[in-house]
């Protein structure tokens, strides 16, 4: 092990949130749109946590290794070991490529000042094993189903009229601040077009108000009024779809005739209110070859930050075969993005392929099975659907095997404890009426800990089966093609 000079500073990458998860602590990536780095979760134990907190960016590593000799009322020898090993485990190889803590020779400015007592917590009640989180850390709030747009690629379950159920304005208030009383630090709106709920505005100012932020995407057109009005609560950026700057390519994409006067216009005023852009485009053959003009029309807008491409994926609800991306057109655009990405330094561009079959080797595809990545819903994130209950994920809108609740009568962390939050990720065996999962000798371990993606289930294999396994698991049936 080599030792960390003692002079130097160190921090937690700022993209990370070190929490207190009540019977261990966690460290986790931030909400969007408080940043876009890659995500982790991971379960810390008291005394790692405790350590972690100290470092300040202020403190040198000397310093918190006297730090730690006085807390664990060891020699300083022993404290300097102790340390030395965390920071060698967060420092060197596969940590080290998750940039998850700093080291500098000059004091780390942006770093988080944590409260160490905060992480003191008796040893003895620790748990360590089990993934999902005490507290949810990611909210999603699908504000409404309305949305005057038709998108041909569109995934989520719009209608064309307004609700007439939706969640008081009052009680979507207090749930913000239960939810800021909690840690919560973003409530990332959804839709439908989160803005074009009656009372939106209000419930944004209840967000900043209660010292959280709000990450807000939208296509509808905001005129001048409603854009400063968004900069005057405190919003600073706002995700703006567009699939590319041909005006007949983009009304034929929105499905709305001079769509593309509206979305330009939005887009001037978001500028001119001084907020900052992130855009999200779809990419299907119909827009791929367009993307250079695209990426040049959003680096000259000055205020778009990001630019992300991503492939089209299957829909629930009006799907079509013809909207895929080939790995042409992805390659397409990757080209433009790699050749146009020195232009604007100052816009983030990344490009996503479509969704990837399971590998055809058995051995292989068992290998990707073991070590997929975990599925975070109502392990650590949930949606609040327009009428006030609670859905797992954002995609599965109000499929009944998924509600997990209701906020217009319970508190969020009493949904969060309740019998059929807690029990969507430990299904009964026997309830499983048909399919490979209904004799599966993996089926409580695969359900509890990494678990199925079920909105990848349902679009595999369709509504009415979401007990089936997820398509990647290689005891699946073939299903649906995904992207």
């Amino acid at each position: 092990m080599e030792l960390v000079p003692e002079s130097r500073f160190g921090a937690l990458h700022t993209g990370l949130r070190l929490k207190n998860d009540i019977d261990r602590s966690v460290l986790i990536t931030r909400p969007s749109p408080l940043t876009n780095r890659s995500y982790i979760c991971r379960r810390l134990p008291p005394g790692e946590a405790i350590v972690l907190s100290l470092f300040n960016g202020r403190r040198r590593v000397a310093d918190v290794i006297d730090l730690w000799a006085v807390i664990t009322d060891t020699d300083r020898p022993n404290a300097a070991g102790q340390v030395q090993a965390l920071l060698d485990f967060y420092t060197t190889g596969e940590r080290q490529a998750e940039d998850i803590f700093r080291l500098s020779d000059e004091p780390i400015d942006d770093a988080v000042d944590y409260e160490p007592s905060d992480f003191i917590m008796d040893a003895r009640t620790v748990n360590l094993t089990e993934r999902r989180l005490r507290i949810p850390c990611n909210v999603y709030y699908l504000t409404t189903l309305y949305c005057p747009q038709d998108c041909v690629y569109c995934y989520a379950k719009v209608r064309k009229d307004r609700e007439a159920n939706l969640l008081p304005v009052e009680r979507v208030e207090e749930i913000v601040h239960e939810l800021a009383s909690l840690g919560v630090e973003s409530l990332q709106f959804s839709g439908g077009d989160a803005l074009a709920r009656p009372g939106i505005f209000r419930i944004i100012r209840s967000v900043y108000e209660a010292g959280m932020v709000a990450d807000i995407p939208t296509k509808i057109g905001l005129g001048p009024r409603k854009a400063r009005m968004l900069r005057d609560i405190g919003v600073e950026t706002v995700q703006f779809s567009l699939d590319c700057v041909d005006p007949e390519t983009m009304d034929y994409m929105v499905g709305v005739r001079d769509y593309h006067l509206r979305a330009f216009r939005a887009l001037h005023h978001l500028r001119e209110a001084g907020l900052r852009v992130r855009i999200n485009t779809v990419v299907t053959p119909h827009n791929a070859t367009l993307a250079r003009d695209l990426i040049r029309f959003a680096g000259e807008m000055g205020n778009v930050f990001r630019l992300q491409f991503s492939a089209y994926g299957r829909s629930l609800f009006r799907h079509k075969d013809t909207l895929f991306a080939t790995d042409a057109d992805i390659a397409q655009v990757e080209r433009m993005a790699l050749e146009l990405q020195e232009d604007y330094p100052h816009m983030d561009i990344s490009v996503g392929g479509g969704a990837l079959a399971p590998a055809s080797d058995p051995e292989q595809r068992e290998l990707e099975w073991t070590r997929r990545a975990f599925c975070t819903a109502d392990r650590d994130s949930f949606v609040l659907l327009p009428d006030g209950r609670v859905t797992v994920c954002e995609e599965l809108y109000d499929h009944p095997a998924f509600i997990i609740g209701d906020l217009r009568r319970q508190s969020v962390m009493e949904m969060w404890n309740s019998a059929l939050a807690e029990g969507l990720l430990h299904p009964i065996q026997t309830d499983v009426p048909d399919g490979p999962c209904a004799n599966c000798e993996y089926f409580s371990e695969c359900n509890a800990n990494r678990g199925r993606c079920w909105r990848d289930v349902l679009k595999s294999y369709g509504w009415n089966k979401p007990f089936y396994p997820d398509p990647r698991c290689p005891r699946a049936p073939h299903g649906n093609r995904l992207g």
